[in-house]
């Protein structure tokens, strides 16, 4: 039997991939740095982009994120650029927009998928 600490985060049934543009798009910024997040389950850590400051807010308050400061993205194309796909230690870095948490206590988001210009993104949580 598989070791339940390292499952993966797994997509929702059902999801499709498709083109997403995060112009306007937010993300919370701590201490000169994007502020990053860990999951159960999970080895890598998330950047959160949201849609609006009220999603921003309601994740900061439910995770006690610090933050100092709330950034746009104006360029969606030089954001993605400018993030490591993985840190020098090997972990990955996966931007999600718009995480929440459901009554049962799961975190679902969409993610940006990396590999050309245009970002993709499916639904998908942990």
């Amino acid at each position: 039997m598989s070791d339940p600490q390292n499952f993966p985060p797994r997509p929702i049934d059902g999801a499709q991939i498709r083109s997403y543009d995060l112009t306007g798009h937010l993300f919370p910024w701590h201490q000169g740095t994007p502020a990053l997040l860990t999951m159960p389950n999970s080895n890598d850590v998330f950047l959160p982009v949201f849609s609006t400051v009220e999603k921003l807010q309601a994740l900061v308050r439910l995770v006690d994120l610090p933050i100092d400061a709330i950034k746009q993205i104006d360029n969606p194309i030089e954001f993605f650029k400018s993030m490591p796909a993985q840190f020098p230690n090997g972990t990955r870095l996966r931007v999600i927009i718009d995480p929440y948490r459901t009554d049962e206590n799961h975190t679902r988001f969409s993610e940006l998928l990396r590999g050309n210009d245009t970002p993709s993104v499916f639904s998908t949580g942990v």
